[in-house]
């Protein structure tokens, strides 16, 4: 599987605060693979799985899985993607 993200950004809304959980991310590695993510990465990790897992959707940028946009996906094709291409292990109960 290859992924890439370009110029990702996630942020939320709190009331009246805006939370910039991933700001301008590019990362290309459509011709690598990714073994894991470090604590010195300057972005959030689990925002970034999450987005790059499509469990949440990017404020901007674009994310490719093998080569397809997920931002131009509908529902029903990203549910189909999650259920035959991504896996997740969560590490707690």
């Amino acid at each position: 599987m290859s992924v890439k993200v370009v110029d990702v950004e996630k942020t939320y809304q709190l009331g009246e605060n805006t939370v910039n959980a991933l700001k301008r991310h590019k990362h290309p590695t459509a011709e690598r693979r990714v073994r894991s993510l470090h604590r010195s990465i300057r972005f959030s990790k689990t925002t970034l799985l999450n987005l790059i897992g499509v469990l949440d959707k990017p404020t901007n940028g674009k994310i490719y899985i093998n080569d397809t946009d997920l931002t131009r996906l509908k529902e029903k094709e990203l549910t189909k993607l999650r259920r035959g291409t991504i896996g997740f292990i969560f590490q707690f109960l």
